[in-house]
């Protein structure tokens, strides 16, 4: 298969999408308002749907920009990750609502979350409350949970991709470094774009031993060239309740 026909192959699946989770087919479908972050492939703003005025954070993937630097498949991954976990959902998981394309973009519809990352509010306090610290390493457990019981790794855990809503619960995001434990993704297939093989041994997909993440959270498993699994997630998951409870990175040897 040729790139130009795997890309149509990937975007008619992101198209898809949007008709099956929301109804919402196009950009004019929402007022685009201000930016809320900035990724390595597009941005992320907050958006209002125009026939019934309800907020989402738009994300907007430039195609171009996506296409040179081999984020293609990431976007697709994290579009099929949401899509897996949207069965029956999990309040602490970010929620996809719709999927879409023009011809410039690539655009994610997601859930609002108004509180803000984790990491800001830890730079911020310094370290968090014993109590606090509990309760988002609870709720982030359980959204482990959930996600391992779907066959989902999120491969990327760490405070940045944490938020907030505006009680203070927590909503785990960008799923664009996942890989599944059990099932080959489009993630995988698209690594496979260029030639290279998307199969992997026990039946794993490749890419489950292909380095991703943020070193400061990585397992040394992962670290050492092996798969990614449920457990390299719990070991971010470590890191990340002792740089809430310390306000700083924990120094591995």
């Amino acid at each position: 298969m040729s790139f130009s026909e795997a890309f149509a192959a990937l975007s008619a699946s992101l198209t898809a999408g949007a008709q099956r989770l929301s109804g919402a087919s196009s950009l004019s479908d929402f007022d685009v308002c201000e930016q809320l972050g900035e990724g390595a492939f597009g941005t992320v703003c907050r958006c209002l749907r125009r026939s019934s005025g309800v907020a989402y954070a738009l994300k907007a993937v430039s195609i171009a920009h996506a296409t040179r630097n081999g984020g293609l498949a990431q976007v697709i991954a994290e579009r099929d990750a949401l899509v897996a976990l949207e069965d029956p959902g999990h309040p602490n998981v970010i929620r996809l609502h719709a999927t879409f394309r023009d011809d410039d973009s690539l655009y994610l519809v997601l859930e609002l979350a108004t509180g803000g990352e984790l990491f800001s509010h830890i730079r911020r306090l310094g370290a968090c409350s014993l109590p606090c610290a509990r309760w988002l390493t609870a709720e982030l457990v359980n959204a482990l949970e959930y996600l391992h019981g779907h066959g989902v790794v999120h491969r990327d855990l760490k405070p940045e991709n944490l938020l907030l809503d505006e009680v203070g619960h927590l909503k785990l995001v960008d799923f664009g470094s996942c890989c599944r434990e059990r099932l080959p993704t489009a993630a995988a297939a698209g690594d496979g774009v260029d030639g290279e093989a998307a199969s992997g041994d026990a039946g794993r997909p490749a890419d489950t031993r292909r380095f991703v993440g943020t070193a400061e959270y990585v397992s040394p498993e992962v670290l050492g060239d092996g798969d990614a699994t449920a457990a390299s997630d719990l070991w971010a998951l470590g890191a990340i309740a002792y740089q809430m409870l310390a306000g700083a990175l924990c120094a591995v040897a």
